[in-house]
């Protein structure tokens, strides 16, 4: 169930929309949570916002403030698009506040589902973003629109979703259960929720999938994979990120 809400200039829970000029719209994501994770949108639930306007993105940029420990390095931030353009925000980054600004979403509709995530490949949970705004200009944003922007803050992240009446199809189920045995899985050093009935795949670890739970990213860097991809992989026809 997502909760829906309307801001016309109205702070509330969680993500707060902001527009300061009739071109640019910021959206201010709640700080990050403590606790433990290797990724924090699968195991926290941090961060997805899903947007309803349809203005298109002329330039993008987020400024944050990065919390880290004595490992800089084990800790890098993502962004993922409504179009499934990937961008790594920050990498190996000391503490300090940042200000990232990014092409690759030019052209794009701002509309759908924004994911953004951080990554600890020990697990621990050293790094943490706060103060995190993401700002869109868009030529395409008039005063009228301004006033009324409208987006939704998930109750959970969506692969957590348990009524969603989609299932991933069979072929795809079985690409991944393919790609774990043709790479060793069961050594892999984290594998939680793996080879789980029909319906869990969207749990399994490192598995990004879409509302309509395709697969869109395999995120299992420094995870003891070994072995060969199969034909079948081919069949994840939705994927547009693959660390292993």
């Amino acid at each position: 169930m997502f909760k829906r809400i309307i801001i016309i200039f109205l702070i509330t829970f969680g993500i707060v929309c902001n527009v300061f000029s009739e071109n640019q719209i910021n959206y201010t994501l709640p700080d990050f949570p403590s606790g433990n994770y290797y990724d924090s949108w699968y195991e926290l639930g941090w961060a997805e916002i899903d947007i309803s306007n349809e203005c298109i993105i002329k330039d993008w940029s987020i400024v944050y403030t990065w919390i880290t420990d004595d490992y800089p390095e084990d800790a890098s931030f993502y962004v993922l698009s409504p179009s499934l353009t990937f961008e790594i925000i920050a990498s190996a980054q000391t503490n300090g506040t940042y200000t990232v600004t990014s092409s690759l979403f030019n052209g794009e509709s701002v509309k759908g589902l924004w994911v953004f995530w951080i990554e600890d490949k020990e697990g621990n949970g050293g790094c943490r973003a706060v103060n995190v705004t993401m700002t869109i200009y868009s030529d395409s944003i008039n005063n009228k629109e301004a006033n009324m922007i409208s987006f939704s803050i998930p109750d959970s992240p969506s692969h957590y979703e348990k009524n969603i009446p989609f299932m991933m199809p069979e072929s795809e189920r079985q690409a991944l259960i393919d790609f774990y045995n043709s790479t060793d899985g069961v050594n892999w050093s984290n594998k939680a929720n793996w080879l789980g009935e029909n319906g869990t795949e969207c749990s399994w670890y490192g598995i990004v999938c879409n509302k309509y739970k395709r697969t869109i990213a395999i995120r299992l860097e420094q995870n003891n994979l070994n072995g060969e991809i199969q034909e079948s992989f081919s069949d994840l026809q939705d994927l547009v990120v693959l660390q292993s």
